[in-house]
């Protein structure tokens, strides 16, 4: 998360060192693979990286250049937020992204299914590279009452069914009342974190499975 380094510091290399620094520490564990989530949600305004596709394109292969080098072990993985326009205008090029990401939430409750919250974006991102591994490295619910089966469906359908090149989910479990007051976190309801357990159980998830299937 580039909060204090321009795009355009960055595609300069004006931050090459950090970067090199990084890239190193992550090649000093070979057998462990990293994946550097670089720059997310460009394509929304909320980060001062955000909406400008050109800078941030340059900025990415800089640091994917950089990471390749020094970290074999290290996958670059772009990741664009849902429901956004023109995600294809972010793409930095296949050269440089190892993974595709997606980050999504059910804010709203019933009716915004799992499978509504991802599918056009899955479709999008399947256009741009058809073989790339896909990722969900941020998703959470807000608490009501049908949270428990929305975990449930993400996992056991939604993934399974209709987003079948997803290999791995991470959940945004942060408990912060002031900043999350939908409470995204599992630890909402003992029903959402019993529901969180028995799907981290299945063998698809769970060590030995998931990601990369």
């Amino acid at each position: 998360e580039p909060h204090a380094a321009s795009l355009d510091q960055i595609a300069a290399g004006a931050h090459d060192g950090w970067i090199d620094a990084q890239a190193s520490l992550i090649a000093r564990f070979p057998s462990v693979p990293v994946h550097i989530r670089f720059a997310h949600e460009m394509n929304g305004d909320w980060y001062s990286w955000g909406r400008r596709p050109t800078a941030y394109k340059s900025a990415f292969q800089r640091v994917a250049n950089r990471v390749h080098a020094l970290a074999p072990n290290a996958k670059m993985n772009w990741c664009p937020n849902i429901d956004l326009p023109t995600i294809s205008d972010y793409y930095p090029g296949d050269a440089y992204v190892d993974t595709l990401g997606m980050d999504g939430y059910n804010m709203s409750g019933a009716g915004r299914t799992p499978e509504n919250v991802f599918a056009s974006t899955y479709d999008i991102l399947s256009a741009i590279h058809p073989t790339k591994p896909i990722i969900i490295p941020e998703t959470g619910c807000l608490e009501y009452p049908g949270k428990p089966e929305w975990i449930t469906s993400l996992y056991t359908d939604a993934v399974p069914r209709r987003l079948p090149r997803v290999g791995a989910v991470c959940w945004f479990d942060v408990n912060d009342a002031a900043l999350y007051p939908q409470k995204y976190h599992l630890e909402s309801s003992q029903a959402a974190l019993d529901a969180y357990r028995a799907v981290a159980d299945r063998p698809e998830w769970g060590w030995g499975g998931g990601y990369p299937r």
